[in-house]
């Protein structure tokens, strides 16, 4: 849905940009291995655009090493036409497996 209130409409770029971030960088990852938290998330909205329903999240990871994950993202909608752009900090660890009963 698009919200027509322009600070609910960048909430709605905000959270793609913040989700975009894991699948950037899951393919080299078994992501049910992996939890990848924001730790850090910067965000400019170059455009406000409540009636675009179809949004493209572009994402890309260039950076990954000892448990953190950079990536780079971008928010298009459906005419082209870039609305938000971000990076993010992600904290990268394996998933902890509970215990097996004895």
């Amino acid at each position: 849905p698009s919200f027509h209130d322009p600070w609910l409409d960048a909430c709605r770029l905000l959270i793609l940009v913040d989700v975009g971030s894991w699948p950037s960088a899951e393919t080299s990852h078994n992501q049910s291995a992996f939890i990848a938290p924001s730790i850090d998330l910067a965000c400019a909205f170059h455009r406000i655009r409540p009636e675009a329903h179809w949004l493209l999240v572009e994402g890309r990871s260039p950076s990954a090493a000892d448990g953190l994950v950079g990536s780079h993202q971008c928010v298009w909608d459906e005419g082209g036409t870039l609305l938000a752009s971000g990076t993010s900090q992600l904290l990268c660890r394996p998933v902890q497996k509970p215990d097996a009963p004895a």
